[in-house]
């Protein structure tokens, strides 16, 4: 499946990432797409995009269960090849309203934070950041 398959938004910098856009790209498949933050929260910031626009994780249903169970897979796999440990990354997502692109990203923050306020704008269980795994189980509930 070729990426112009996918309806892309001309206006989501996330559809159009490239190179020379000034992106750091690691990865990039016909489903994902992983780059490191321009501006990064932690010793290292990675974001894995879907390929296909999907707008948030308010988006979501459990449909949606491989796609993001393959986001955290590459993202930890990333880590790992870079000379990273998955284990000191906080993983997750923010969401609606504060979310700073509208086109669904995961982030992978390795730890130490850059400030105590990227710390807390990337704290779990907070209205509006939700950790990767929590995701996941509330997708998978909504399977069964």
């Amino acid at each position: 499946m070729g990426r112009s398959m996918f309806r892309l938004h001309r206006h989501c910098v996330f559809c159009n990432i490239n190179k020379e856009l000034g992106f750091n790209i690691v990865y990039e498949d016909d489903t994902l797409i992983a780059f490191h933050d321009r501006a990064p929260a932690g010793a290292m910031h990675l974001l894995v995009v879907p390929r296909k626009h999907i707008g948030s994780v308010k988006e979501l249903s459990s449909q949606h269960v491989e796609l993001v169970s393959s986001m955290m897979d590459l993202g930890k796999r990333l880590l790992v090849e870079l000379g990273q440990d998955p284990a000191k990354a906080r993983i997750g997502f923010h969401r609606p309203p504060f979310t700073s692109v509208r086109h669904l990203h995961m982030h992978f923050i390795v730890t130490p934070f850059k400030s105590r306020f990227r710390s807390l704008k990337y704290q779990p269980g907070r209205r509006w950041y939700m950790d990767a795994v929590d995701l996941l189980e509330v997708l998978k509930a909504h399977q069964k």
